[in-house]
């Protein structure tokens, strides 16, 4: 793809990244992203047939972005012992999911609508997730006490997505650094002798459950946490 024309794209995908994080994208007109991205809506045609595109390509650019973050962090904890690398991997993950909340929620509501074809680019990050951190369990199997290190990163990979997935949907009201804490020492417990459970002092973590799913205190609930 030429200069111009791969700045052309990034003007669009830019723009529609802009307005689903205000807009419910069914609401959308290319119209409005043409407009938003300074070119006509021709040329938004020219590379993108159709909103589902749009909305797709935003979808693969974001893959991508957490796909560097992640593999990123699995270099860094190939010289890492089990927990330290379970950790950094743990962050990376959640740090990449709730950067940018409503762009998350956006795209994740319309690619739940999607067809497999169209998650390819969420299937193959978490396939290559899966790959490397069976990797870097086998390396690691005299820290482990599950059989199977493949089985156990798909069990992982699996989990940790859907936690960021849900931390990044609905946020629990704890600071950050405490849920990396909880998702680390529960991946670890799983994988390894039980972790040191950090006194939690009998707090209260509160998770805001908007009826509109967004932040907000309709619909909350607390729980308490015995130390």
């Amino acid at each position: 793809m030429q200069r111009r024309a791969r700045e052309t794209v990034d003007a669009i995908l830019t723009a529609t990244e802009r307005i689903v994080r205000e807009h419910d994208f069914e609401h959308v007109t290319t119209n409005e992203i043409a407009r938003r991205a300074g070119v006509s809506v021709g040329s938004l045609y020219q590379y993108f047939p159709c909103k589902q595109a749009l909305i797709v390509a935003v979808a693969e650019r974001r893959e991508a972005e957490i796909a560097r973050l992640v593999e990123d962090a699995l270099v860094r904890a190939q010289s890492m012992p089990l927990a330290e690398g379970v950790r950094a991997v743990v962050e990376t993950t959640l740090e990449a999911h709730v950067t940018d909340r409503a762009l998350h929620r956006a795209v994740s509501k319309q690619v739940l609508r999607m067809g497999a074809f169209e998650r390819l680019a969420e299937r193959k990050r978490l396939f290559f997730f899966t790959k490397h951190i069976a990797a870097f369990f086998e390396e690691r199997r005299f820290e482990l006490r599950v059989p199977d290190p493949q089985l156990a990163a798909f069990f992982v990979v699996q989990t940790v997505e859907a936690l960021s997935d849900a931390v990044a949907e609905h946020p629990p009201m704890t600071e950050h650094e405490r849920v990396v804490d909880e998702l680390t020492i529960l991946i670890l417990n799983y994988l390894s002798k039980p972790a040191a459970i950090p006194n939690l002092g009998g707090s209260r973590i509160r998770f805001s459950l908007g009826a509109d799913g967004r932040d907000g205190t309709e619909g909350q609930w607390a729980a308490d946490v015995e130390p």
